[in-house]
């Protein structure tokens, strides 16, 4: 009885493995649900109380807390649509303090509040003809164990393409915080303010897959879908340690759809995803779903014939089966 008994586990084992590695023939979506874009200010610009008249959108950095330069710095956004099923579930207003080697005894106080009016441009802005600062949507204190921080604006976007915001400092301790603008910003190094959008369970990109399991040859079905304002993404196949196996298309529209032959090659990964990223920043998007990629040295799949193979092993089963009942 227990030989019978490991024979049909066998039998199930083997059956239920094909299964997994060639059986799934059924179409999938999968989608990206944590997105984190970031969204850099169109504009920034401080202007300074000493020096009323003058322009400073062209600085590369804002000191805020100076005594002898009280400075507001001035921020402007894009903001991205939110519709139905495509929604954004928070979005945070985050910088980073750069002159980390001062040491704070009292620390910097900044106000960061909502700017009442859009026209302004950082080419034009002064102290004497900025727009009205509104309401204020939080008070910190900046001090050296806290470089980066992130203010919940969420509410504050609601209907709105576009929205400004004024940081400015509340304390004059001869103490300052430094900001980069986005004339600082480098690739991989400084970076300016910016938004920061979460993408909960609410699908942003998606990308439609035909099985879970590919052979050199095969084309995939690649649509993508997103909505954030993105001139141009790339689509690229990583293995399962984030590693780029191959770039499958640069430059393309922030919706599309096409047919993805794989390469010939050898394919040793566990498992494959297709990553979406910025073109311009590099910043990605999110993972498509996992899905192997088989080598080309393995049999044709025969994950066409389910049914058959089932049929296989409820015969041996029953085989199995009635010779124990014949001896008997």
């Amino acid at each position: 009885m227990k030989k019978n008994l490991k024979a049909i586990l066998l039998f199930s084992f083997i059956f239920a493995s094909i299964l997994f590695v060639f059986g799934n023939n059924t179409k999938f979506t999968s989608a990206f649900v944590y997105i984190y874009p970031k969204v850099f200010a169109t504009d920034d610009a401080p202007v300074k109380e000493s020096d009323p008249d003058t322009n400073y959108g062209g600085d590369q950095n804002v000191f805020l807390g100076l005594e002898a330069n009280n400075a507001i710095l001035f921020l402007k956004f894009n903001v991205p649509l939110n519709t139905t099923g495509q929604k954004y579930t928070k979005a945070e207003l985050v910088f980073i303090r750069r002159n980390n080697d001062q040491n704070f005894t009292q620390g910097v106080g900044l106000e960061i509040c909502i700017v009442n009016n859009d026209t302004w441009s950082e080419n034009e802005i002064t102290w004497n003809n900025m727009p009205t600062i509104g309401n204020s949507i939080a008070n910190i204190t900046s001090h050296e164990k806290e470089p980066l921080y992130k203010i919940d604006v969420t509410s504050y976007l609601n209907g709105k393409q576009i929205i400004s915001f004024a940081i400015r400092n509340t304390t004059n301790n001869g103490e300052y915080v430094k900001l980069c603008m986005k004339e600082c910003q480098e690739p991989g190094g400084n970076e300016s303010i910016y938004l920061l959008f979460t993408y909960g369970n609410e699908q942003c990109i998606s990308v439609s897959v035909d099985k879970a399991s590919y052979r050199p040859g095969d084309s995939i079905n690649i649509t993508w879908f997103c909505d954030v304002p993105l001139s141009s993404v790339d689509i690229k196949l990583i293995d399962a340690s984030g590693d780029l196996v191959v770039i499958i298309k640069d430059r393309q529209p922030c919706s599309g759809e096409f047919l993805w032959t794989i390469p010939s090659g050898n394919y040793p990964s566990s498992y494959y995803r297709i990553k979406i990223i910025d073109s311009a920043t590099g910043n990605y998007y999110g993972l498509s779903s996992s899905f192997v990629i088989e080598s080309a040295s393995i049999p044709k799949a025969i994950s066409g014939y389910p049914f058959i193979l089932l049929g296989i092993v409820v015969i041996s089963t029953s085989f199995i089966i009635s010779r124990k009942m014949k001896r008997k």
